[in-house]
């Protein structure tokens, strides 16, 4: 039987055999890859793959002897090499990665920043003010979110787009699978910190079981694009909006600039446009945008306009605001769609009521991504326009919703359900509504 090393020089000496022919194993498992494309069968290909193999499984066989001296096992051994090839490629899972009990416990995880992947494996006896995981498992990331500061030092861990669904999937697969959830900063002091890990650990003796499972329910546990239903990707889109807001609300124009600079160098990401930017419109264009909003309402309409309405003194503020108004009525649309549209500069968008529920409805709302929902009160099928604005509320919304309507009971309506209240929609003066709406967005 082998014998354990008695000094620390042996020890130091087996480590570095150890780690030799990890790279060892991990080249000629790379080697493998280009002597083994998909369908080759001839026979030179097959002799150079038995022999690359053969000797792929000489150098597996030495690593368990000198992992044993090492106190390894088999189980060990085998998490080294998927660490040391820095993906579960191998296992169909290329998004993933694993981090062992030596990159968990230095005073800097052992990960890349910018490529937020695992660096050179390494063997570090240094735990002071380290997170330490218990040897017998492993992290599987699914964030790795970097600390940036701007030039005045104020920041914080700049998470991925698709944080939101990634927590929730590490959270959902621990559940499922009876494992700790861990989220851990490198080093004990915020401002000292340079990312932010979170991710689930595996016991090493259940890894191949883990990885079946997220494999064997992608959509459950996988991240990326292609794993993303559509619910996914809404959550995704609001809840990046609200981080963005979170982030910027109380800086100002340098620190906006600089942590967008930041999301570029690391993500590729562009700051969205500004209303102005985004869409613009000159006098034609706004005024065939009209005619043709009309049209949609009431393709028989004879009201299309020759030119622009004047704008509507005291509205300035709603200008590149974007604002959605929700009716079933087609002589409130052929009120509303000049002026509003002039008054936000285009901006403003149409939603007639038709079959939609009250989910549908609110759904489809959302998705505009609109700052002031005008809403109105008695919508077709004799659906409420209060319970949409409660239902669109529940879902998140997070701009303003104000009720629309002629009936005086309205206000009070929206109020109970957390809507700002209700504007008269008076149809033969489109103009005081719409200075009502400017007062609101004022406050």
């Amino acid at each position: 039987m082998e014998e354990y090393p008695k000094t620390e020089k042996e020890h130091e000496t087996l480590e570095k055999e150890y780690f030799d022919l990890l790279l060892s194993y991990n080249n000629k498992s790379q080697e493998l890859k280009k002597i083994a494309p998909a369908g080759a069968a001839d026979e030179e290909s097959q002799w150079l793959i038995s022999h690359a193999d053969k000797e792929r499984n000489e150098i597996h066989k030495r690593l368990k002897v000198v992992g044993l001296k090492l106190g390894k096992g088999d189980m060990d051994v085998m998490t080294d090499i998927l660490r040391q090839k820095g993906s579960l490629a191998e296992y169909g899972l290329p998004e993933f990665f694993i981090l062992d009990a030596n990159d968990m416990k230095s005073r800097s995880f052992n990960v890349d920043i910018d490529l937020r992947k695992p660096q050179k494996m390494k063997f570090d006896k240094d735990s002071y003010n380290g997170i330490e995981i218990d040897p017998s498992s492993v992290i599987i990331p699914y964030v790795i979110s970097p600390q940036w500061y701007d030039s005045n030092y104020t920041g914080g861990y700049m998470a991925p787009k698709d944080f939101a669904i990634r927590e929730q999937k590490a959270r959902e697969l621990a559940k499922t699978a009876h494992l700790q959830v861990v989220d851990v900063v490198d080093y004990e002091y915020f401002h000292d910190s340079s990312v932010c890990i979170l991710g689930v650990v595996v016991p090493k003796d259940r890894l191949q079981e883990v990885m079946n499972i997220v494999r064997n329910n992608p959509t459950k546990y996988r991240v990326g694009d292609d794993f993303y239903s559509d619910a996914d990707k809404e959550i995704i889109l609001a809840s990046y909006q609200k981080m963005i807001e979170d982030e910027l609300e109380w800086g100002g124009e340098e620190h906006k600039k600089e942590y967008w600079e930041a999301r570029k160098e690391l993500y590729g990401e562009e700051p969205p446009p500004s209303p102005a930017e985004s869409q613009s419109f000159s006098s034609a264009t706004l005024l065939e945008k009209i005619n043709e909003e009309l049209e949609v309402v009431r393709p028989a309409s004879t009201k299309l306009l020759k030119k622009l309405p004047e704008d509507i003194e005291g509205t300035e503020i709603l200008k590149d605001k974007i604002i959605a108004m929700i009716d079933d009525d087609e002589d409130a649309f052929e009120a509303f769609i000049p002026s509003l549209s002039v008054a936000t500069g285009g901006r403003a968008l149409f939603i007639p009521h038709g079959g939609q529920s009250i989910q549908e409805l609110a759904e489809e709302i959302k998705a505009t991504n609109a700052e002031i929902v005008l809403l109105d009160y008695h919508l077709s099928m004799g659906i409420d326009g209060a319970e949409v604005a409660k239902k669109l509320i529940k879902n998140g919304f997070r701009g303003t919703v104000i009720g629309f309507s002629s009936d005086k009971s309205a206000g009070d309506m929206f109020k109970r359900v957390g809507a700002f209240g209700a504007i008269d929609k008076n149809t033969n003066n489109p103009g005081a509504a719409i200075k009502k709406l400017a007062e609101i967005a004022s406050q």
